[in-house]
Order: C-alpha cells, then sequence, then structure tokens
C-alpha cells in the first residue's frame, strides 16, 4: 500500500463488538430468559429484526473470511 491509496482512504478496517448476557433467576420465581419473542409481546419488533437470531435468541455465528 502506498501514500496515495492511503490518502485516499482505500485501506480495509475491521472491528469486532463483544456482548455479555446473563440470565439470571429473582426471589419469587421470576427469571431471564433469552429468546424470540411472540408477537404479541408488547415493545416487541418485526420479524425482520429476528431473523438472524437462533431458536434460543442468540445471534447465529457467521464466520466470513476473504476469498
Amino acid at each position: 500500500m502506498n501514500r496515495g491509496s492511503i490518502q485516499r482512504g482505500l485501506a480495509r478496517s475491521h472491528f469486532f463488538r463483544v456482548s455479555e448476557g446473563e440470565e439470571r433467576k429473582y426471589p419469587g420465581g421470576q427469571e431471564d430468559k433469552f429468546e424470540i419473542p411472540d408477537a404479541e409481546v408488547r415493545g416487541a419488533r418485526g420479524s425482520e429484526t429476528y431473523d438472524q437470531l437462533d431458536a434460543d435468541g442468540l445471534l447465529t455465528p457467521i464466520l466470513c473470511w476473504p476469498q
């Protein structure tokens, strides 16, 4: 890569975002659960919002390697 291409912004950049979550149990029997919400749940978004989630509500791991 030469100086001209750097000045024009022709480099690639990658970033990774790490998220953490924890299902907890509370006194009184309430508990957190990762899942795709039913359509009748207040505040639920359209199904296209949840397309990349597995049935357990977690993101489907996708590995993209340059070819």
